[in-house]
């Protein structure tokens, strides 16, 4: 698939990306999948078992004035915020996590390969980083896929700096290969316990992932429908 900030970008510049849209199409070649993106934020929980989920939405006002695609929790200013490819967050926010979601497309089960990597950056108070399955259909059921708290699900490269210094890249392996059942989606998200919840943003925002550090599919999460057959 296309990767999503593209998508996003595309169908915003198009003019098919409207004011509170919750999730927009996703590219293939010449196929078009609808709403097979999404954004979301972790209303609450502390796993992905119990985490509530709901959809960030798209705010055109915004997006015009930081010149990059702009999602947000509904109704409330601040973070976190997806913009561009960077997750935004505060020491307070609106919630304690933010992520992505791909959706199956397909009326039947399917195979999905997610590789690459997404960035993230280092603090003080370690987050999590999550991929995860969950179904919405009657009982919701979630399984992780990976875990940044697994050995060897993290890992970091030397990046050379102007001034000859040397600089810690940070990214999370992905790496999975998974069944996605009609409607069941998968997420990737960061969830962040040492954040406060609030209505406004207090502390100054902080990145905390990178969605394409600009070097390659490697360097940025990828999803491939492996098997669309119907069996």
């Amino acid at each position: 698939m296309e990767p999503i900030h593209k998508s996003t970008n595309a169908e915003w510049k198009e003019g098919i990306l409207k004011d509170g849209a919750s999730s927009h199409a996703g590219r293939s070649g010449k196929e078009n999948f609808p709403d097979i993106w999404s954004y979301w934020y972790i209303q609450s929980g502390n796993k992905p078992a119990n985490f509530k989920l709901a959809p960030m939405t798209f705010n055109v006002e915004k997006s015009k004035s930081w010149k990059r695609a702009y999602w947000e929790v509904p109704g409330l200013a601040g973070t976190p915020s997806i913009t561009g490819v960077f997750g935004y967050i505060a020491k307070t926010s609106a919630a304690q996590g933010m992520g992505i979601a791909f959706s199956n497309p397909y009326p039947h089960t399917i195979s999905v390969a997610v590789e690459g990597n997404l960035r993230y950056y280092k603090t003080t108070k370690p987050y999590q980083i999550l991929l995860f399955k969950r179904t919405f259909e009657g009982k919701i059921v979630t399984k992780i896929l990976k875990s940044s708290l697994q050995k060897d699900s993290t890992y970091s490269i030397e990046e050379k700096k102007k001034d000859g210094s040397l600089n810690l890249i940070y990214y999370f392996r992905l790496g999975v290969d998974c069944r996605l059942a009609p409607k069941e989606k998968i997420f990737l998200m960061i969830y962040d316990p040492s954040v406060a919840v609030g209505e406004r943003s207090v502390g100054g925002w902080e990145l905390r992932f990178c969605l394409d550090v600009g070097q390659g599919k490697t360097y940025r999460p990828t999803f491939i429908i492996t098997n669309s057959n119907k069996k």
